[in-house]
């Protein structure tokens, strides 16, 4: 539940960090675009390793079903999905 849990966390963080880059590109704030890009990065990053958490666990319990989720959230951070576990 804490892996499903962290997952559907970092996917919430993504979006508000996607949408502070919209918030300071309707700004003109350059500056702050790039601050925004910079935290999409990092967003990214932590999501992709909650989707290979998720995923481990998803693989441990035998879910083939669950595991959509995984691939969800991997497409979301650009991650390749066409994993051997997946």
């Amino acid at each position: 539940m804490r892996a499903l849990g962290r997952v559907q966390i970092r996917t919430a963080d993504l979006a508000r960090a996607q949408l502070a880059v919209m918030n300071s590109c309707a700004r003109g704030d350059d500056r702050g675009v790039e601050v925004a890009e910079q935290n999409v990065s990092r967003c990214k990053e932590r999501l992709r390793r909650a989707a290979l958490a998720l995923d481990h666990v998803l693989a441990q319990r035998g879910d083939g079903d669950g595991r959509r989720l995984v691939e969800g959230a991997l497409r979301l951070t650009g991650s390749d999905v066409t994993r051997p576990n997946l």
